[in-house]
């Protein structure tokens, strides 16, 4: 998206304009929408599951044996 939230006031919302490289300042309900905008996913989120490996778990390593103070 072309603009990120920075700040949040009470009498509004300060945000980063990527295409025109500067703050601007905007209402409270106006980010709220540009939120529920960028919210939105544009793909199903099956589609991104599909193609990941899953990760096998570690198991312990073996204990090594108890060594007694001479050595045997």
């Amino acid at each position: 998206m072309d603009k990120k939230v920075i700040t949040r006031t009470a009498h509004g919302t300060i945000v980063w304009d990527a295409k025109e490289k500067k703050a601007l300042f905007i209402s409270n309900e106006e980010a709220a929408k540009l939120e529920k905008e960028q919210a939105a996913p544009k793909e199903p989120a099956a589609d991104k599951t599909e193609g990941k490996m899953t990760k096998g778990t570690k198991g312990k390593a073996p204990a090594k044996g108890k060594e007694t103070a001479d050595g045997e």
